[in-house]
């Protein structure tokens, strides 16, 4: 019964924290549709109410217990969730509520896909976080799968500005690079560097990372193609990149191995997203 209490508590709080971001300038997203609006209110909101949980690794914060690492790794992508969503709300445009929508598409379609497929026996069905989950995390996939198809009538795409050669050049190896990684790590929990497959007996964590692997390598994709996203996507690079890095240096500061490939590769492109941002 506490439980369900707390769980309820949860979601008043999300509602209320969504609600909030409605009033300081969500209205101007209802120009892009009712859908599109809620899907990325509560995004946002979750996000930065889920992500200290995350990282304490709090009970009944997420569906199922994952690896400590991968734990503080979700906060990281609440956090960057977050952060996007806040940049969105100041300067709501179609190409940018088009990019959220689909970042929250290709993260959430194939983890709750897979772990309504393939790994049920992971919920503890007795749970209310279990019930919560599927129906914050669904509702969340499907609702944006809708919103984007209700965009296109409401703000139909349009070509916009090409990126510079060079930078085009970086965004699509960003993209090669995010999605091969994203792609190994959601097809098998093992692998033959294990500097990669950290999860080797736990494919549903290792899907959980890869999935948001997966996201980076949209956002590269859709900063390849227009200049006027780069931004976005430099902030989403910079926040969960160097957010992955301080989290692995952590993790070696109090003991255990230094992780060099989640060091440096998600930290060089942290600092890549950094410098894009500065740059004018």
């Amino acid at each position: 019964m506490q439980t369900l209490v707390l769980e309820l508590v949860a979601f008043l709080i999300l509602c209320a924290g969504a609600a909030l971001l409605f009033r300081v300038g969500g209205r101007r997203l209802l120009h892009f549709g009712t859908t599109a609006t809620v899907c990325l209110l509560l995004a946002t909101a979750g996000g930065w109410i889920g992500a200290p949980f995350w990282w304490m690794a709090a009970p009944a914060s997420f569906a199922w217990t994952p690896a400590p690492l991968a734990f503080r790794l979700l906060a990281v992508a609440g956090i960057t969730f977050g952060a996007v969503g806040l940049a969105v709300l100041r300067h709501p445009t179609a190409a940018a509520i088009r990019l959220v929508l689909r970042m929250l598409a290709v993260y959430l379609v194939p983890l709750v896909a897979v772990l309504l497929v393939l790994h049920r026996d992971r919920l503890d069905w007795s749970a209310p976080i279990s019930w919560a989950f599927c129906a914050v995390a669904g509702g969340l996939a499907l609702g944006s799968a809708v919103a984007l198809v209700r965009l296109v009538r409401l703000a139909p795409p349009g070509p916009g500005p090409s990126p510079q050669p060079g930078e085009r050049l970086v965004w699509g190896l960003a993209a090669v690079l995010f999605g091969a990684w994203g792609v190994a790590l959601y097809l098998t929990a093992q692998g033959p560097v294990a500097a990669i497959w950290l999860w080797p007996q736990d494919a549903l964590t290792s899907r959980l990372i890869g999935t948001m692997l997966l996201t980076l390598a949209l956002v590269a994709l859709e900063a390849r193609a227009r200049a006027d996203l780069g931004r976005l996507a430099a902030l989403v690079f910079a926040v969960y990149g160097l957010g992955v890095a301080a989290t692995v240096l952590l993790a070696a500061w109090s003991g255990r191995p230094l992780l060099w490939a989640y060091l440096l590769i998600p930290g060089l492109a942290g600092l890549g997203g950094v410098l894009r941002l500065i740059r004018r």
